[in-house]
């Protein structure tokens, strides 16, 4: 055990869940205690590099072997599963995991002093390339990382090399074959040269209104909801929702949900996007708003009504 443990250990109590501080002391505590060099990765190294207070638990990757164990238990630290806790009865208690002995990354990690202790981050570009790879699964946890780590440290990070990167692993791994539109929709967001055209929103709408008007006849109201609604950048796999709203008396229920599939399916053909239907009476419409608090607010707050006739 390092000389300077018992100063990280304190400093994991004394700071703030989350914070910088907070995941460097607890990563070097862990490092310094067994005896083969640890790299932290996950969302503590996001939190070292965008300096944006998160709850996460301590990723470490590296061997551990049984006398580490031992020293980690005489330390304070208590083994469940596959985490060590420590001061988990105190606020700041951490946790730390270590998922592998092998790092994912290809370059050098980078070198961080805690209290003149030398502390191994991966480096950054190999966080993003991890990002931007967890990403590709479509779920919003993981995208919301990607794109946080771009925003707040995409000015360290060499796009291009991560471009280079993202075509040789698409070639190699069938499950990564969107990365590259992965990256393209994250650079999207930022705004920071993926090449690609500034959306044309009221293009779109238009374009949109002239599809529901052909394949919806007789409908009273259309709208669209949604991050494109909002005019936010969002991926090409976000959902965009499509009210479609007919007089009580157009006929029978399973006739118009039929009418409003297509006509969604086609409406996504020209936007872009996944579009689904959202199928009403006048009468369902007012009925469902008032019950549906959700469907009010989306109406209300992020929708945009499209011009039909």
């Amino acid at each position: 055990m390092n000389a300077d443990t018992d100063g990280f250990l304190e400093g994991i109590l004394r700071s703030e869940p989350g914070s910088p501080d907070w995941i460097l002391y607890a990563a070097a505590a862990f490092d310094s205690i067994v005896e083969r060099p640890q790299i932290l990765v996950g969302g503590g190294a996001q939190v070292f590099y965008t300096q944006q207070n998160r709850p996460t638990d301590i990723d470490m990757v590296g061997r551990i072997t049984a006398r580490d164990m031992e020293s980690l238990a005489a330390a304070g630290f208590k083994k469940q599963g596959r985490h060590w806790y420590y001061g988990w009865e105190h606020e700041s208690g951490v946790l730390v995991e270590v998922p592998s002995e092998v790092s994912y990354g290809v370059d050098t990690p980078y070198i961080v002093f805690v209290s003149r202790y030398p502390l191994r981050v991966i480096s950054l570009n190999d966080l993003m390339m991890d990002r931007l790879v967890q990403a590709t699964d479509n779920t919003d946890e993981t995208w919301d990382e990607a794109v946080d780590l771009a925003r707040y440290a995409g000015g360290r990070v060499d796009w291009e090399l991560i471009r280079v990167r993202c075509a040789e692993q698409q070639k190699t791994d069938i499950g990564l074959r969107g990365l590259p539109r992965t990256l393209d929709d994250v650079l999207d967001i930022l705004g920071i040269g993926s090449g690609r055209a500034v959306v044309d929103y009221d293009a779109l709408f238009a374009a949109a209104a002239e599809v529901v008007t052909a394949a919806a006849k007789g409908v009273s109201r259309a709208a669209m909801f949604g991050s494109l609604a909002r005019r936010e950048h969002s991926r090409k796999e976000t959902e965009v929702g499509l009210l479609l709203v007919w007089p009580d008396d157009s006929g029978d229920e399973t006739d118009l949900w039929m009418v409003g599939m297509e006509t969604a399916k086609r409406v996504g053909e020209v936007i872009g996007r996944p579009c689904v239907p959202w199928v009403y009476t006048e009468t369902e419409l007012s009925v469902s708003a008032a019950d549906d608090p959700e469907l009010s607010e989306r109406l209300s707050e992020g929708s945009v009504d499209l011009p039909i006739g």
